[in-house]
């Protein structure tokens, strides 16, 4: 952990005397802000010697207001009268502060040059994660603005913290009790790191700064909610879901980002929530919302098309060229219903796109995998329908051009002619732009249609279940029962590694012909270890949750019942 420090800049005006209260805390009567906000703050968090308070001083501040001793006296402008008149310096030697006090000149700031100067020194001070209290109340010109730039510069540059920013309200002070509030200005700081946070996610598509403000600013909410706060909930589950999504496209996450598994239930949590409350969030909200108002929340290769467009406004060239060029893939195996999420289906069309191409005569068709094998005669028949599909000949010219591309910059351009930076980047958004042509006259939707099954993967045979929790289950398709399995007690790692691998294969397969929801309750190790990994598959799983009853029978006797309320979908 780092330094306090303590920054003010002190004034050279005749300050009279007035106490300062916040937050049920109430200041000695003092001339000088800088006493009762460093008293407020010893009352708030323990300082030591290895902490520091930073007093900025020009010279007439150093003579009017921190040399004067205790003889000294000074004449008020108001009555015209000279009073006796003790400098901050001698007041903070009355303190008894641990924390090491430290005087620095700095010049009127009459102009640039001086303002820098200023920076210079005071940024000369900090150290690496000091934890910054600042006090701007006698902060002249322009040193309010700059000081609160500079906290943010320093938390950048030093990794600081600014936990404080402080303004003593002198003016607005209740003239009977001559008390003046203390007015907290962290806000305006958490405004800059909004900003920023806004700011790198719109023009560069980091989620990184946002998501961690919106968890910062949810946590005390969701945590004196407990629960019962559903916007707050909600809104939470938007921030955990939107980085899963936007790392999908960084890495090219081609079936997720098809199937919209997370993209589906970030737009859920979206019209679940309405319009989020934390204020500077709403605008980068709605440009979220816009970004993916085009993802169909079912399996579709359009979502890839999408997801190369938010890579391309993003600058992820290298990306947008891999979606557009296996979503051309994807949705020709849709058409022609092949398993697109395999490569035996996906190679045949790659190979239709590039035989259809080429123009290559059936005797030199090989196998893009194994070139050295000709292609067999069923595949070359499946082959030969594919490249009747119209849909794969209007593309066919755009992939061999994405191809190549993509070749170019996967290898590094370490290949003859390489294309120049900017070739390559206008070659990829004429192609995006080629390519959104072709697919306007393309069907509007591509989706794959799945029957939908709900299976019962637990102790509780479907049979057994009251009419209420088959008509909750039946909203997610046909019932099929599938016996959670015995785990023995001396059962080690490796054997929970085998049945979990065995049940888990039992779904996925039942996955390439229905879109599943998966009833997950039995020993909870093995369940934790099936859920996590149909998770990762885009495969929906719930837990029922109940209400227990209990009937006292007396003579110490109770009757215990277990009543169905509702399915509660597992979060990965």
């Amino acid at each position: 952990m780092g330094r306090k420090v303590f920054i003010s800049v002190l004034g050279t005006g005749f300050y009279t005397t007035c106490s300062y209260a916040s937050d049920g805390f109430c200041s000695t009567a003092t001339r000088f802000v800088q006493l009762a906000t460093l008293e407020r703050l010893q009352s708030i968090v323990p300082w030591t010697g290895d902490d520091r308070l930073f007093f900025l001083l020009t010279d007439k501040a150093r003579k009017d207001n921190w040399e004067t001793s205790a003889s000294g006296r000074r004449r008020c402008p108001w009555s015209g009268l000279e009073e006796e008149y003790v400098g901050l310096k001698d007041e903070l030697g009355k303190m008894n502060l641990a924390a090491g006090i430290c005087d620095v000149d700095i010049p009127e700031g009459k102009n640039e040059a001086e303002m820098w100067e200023i920076f210079n020194k005071l940024f000369s001070q900090i150290e690496e994660g000091d934890e910054l209290y600042v006090d701007i109340t006698h902060s002249f010109r322009y040193l309010p603005m700059m000081l609160l730039v500079f906290c943010n510069y320093a938390k950048f540059l030093k990794g600081t913290h600014t936990c404080s920013i402080s303004y003593g309200n002198w003016e607005n002070r209740d003239r009977e009790t001559e008390t003046a509030p203390f007015v907290d200005l962290l806000s305006l700081s958490a405004l800059q790191d909004w900003t920023y946070a806004a700011a790198n996610y719109l023009d560069n598509g980091n989620p990184q700064q946002l998501v961690a403000l919106g968890k910062d600013t949810l946590k005390p909410i969701l945590q004196a909610a407990q629960g019962s706060n559903p916007d707050a909930s909600a809104l939470g589950r938007f921030i955990k879901y939107l980085p899963m999504v936007i790392d999908e496209m960084r890495t090219c996450r081609g079936i997720s980002l098809v199937k919209a598994t997370n993209i589906g239930r970030m737009k859920k949590e979206a019209d679940n929530m309405g319009q989020p409350f934390i204020t500077p969030f709403v605008p980068v909200f709605e440009k979220i919302k816009s970004n993916f108002s085009g993802f169909d929340v079912q399996a579709n290769p359009q979502n890839g098309f999408r997801a190369a467009e938010w890579c391309l406004q993003n600058g992820l060239y290298q990306q947008a060229l891999t979606l557009m060029y296996e979503n051309m893939v994807t949705l020709i195996c849709m058409e022609e219903g092949l398993d697109w999420e395999h490569e035996e289906g996906r190679n045949l069309v790659g190979n239709a796109f590039k035989f259809y191409q080429e123009n290559t005569p059936e005797e030199k068709w090989v196998l893009a995998k194994d070139p050295a094998n000709p292609c067999p005669a069923d595949k070359a028949a499946r082959v030969k329908m594919l490249m009747e599909n119209a849909d794969l000949r209007a593309l066919a010219g755009l992939f061999a051009n994405i191809r190549n591309t993509r070749n170019d910059v996967n290898h590094s351009g370490m290949r003859n002619n390489p294309m120049s930076v900017e070739r390559l980047k206008n070659n990829i958004k004429g192609y995006f732009k080629e390519l959104e042509d072709v697919c306007v006259r393309m069907p509007e939707v591509r989706r794959e249609e799945k029957p939908k099954l709900f299976v019962n993967l637990s102790n509780h045979p479907s049979g057994q279940w009251t009419e209420t929790q088959l008509a909750a289950a039946r909203i997610y398709g046909e019932i099929r029962d599938m016996p959670f399995p015995n785990v023995p007690d001396e059962a080690d790692e490796a054997d929970m590694d085998m049945l979990a691998g065995e049940y888990i294969g039992l779904v996925l397969a039942l996955g390439r012909e229905y879109d599943l929801t998966v009833h997950v309750m039995g020993e909870m190790v093995l369940t934790c270890r099936i859920v996590q990994a149909l998770l990762a598959e885009g495969i929906r799983c719930v837990a029922s949750t109940t209400e227990r009853l209990v009937v006292e029978k007396g003579n110490d006797v109770k009757e215990v019942s277990f009543r169905f309320r509702r399915f509660r979908e597992y979060l990965s």
